[in-house]
């Protein structure tokens, strides 16, 4: 199942559910993410800093993955 692009907003992200008929519980037993993170996010009560909020914000595209970002020193 896809994901929402990154970046996106909590806005943006709520609308790519809803453009796309994914069922947001549905779409979170899929990812293995917690249902009342994501809604948290959408709904922008959380900011996603640490454990499920931050694995569940990264997924949303709200935040950039930091397994992917991270550059090497030369």
């Amino acid at each position: 199942m896809k994901t929402p692009p990154y970046p996106s907003t909590p806005k943006e992200a709520r609308l790519w559910f809803q453009r796309f008929g994914i069922c947001i519980s549905e779409w979170c037993k899929t990812h293995g993410l917690d249902h009342g993170a994501v809604t948290d996010l959408l709904r922008e009560k959380s900011k996603g800093t640490r454990g499920k909020s931050h694995k569940a914000a990264v997924a949303l595209g709200l935040k950039e993955n930091p397994n992917t970002s991270i550059k090497k020193a030369a």
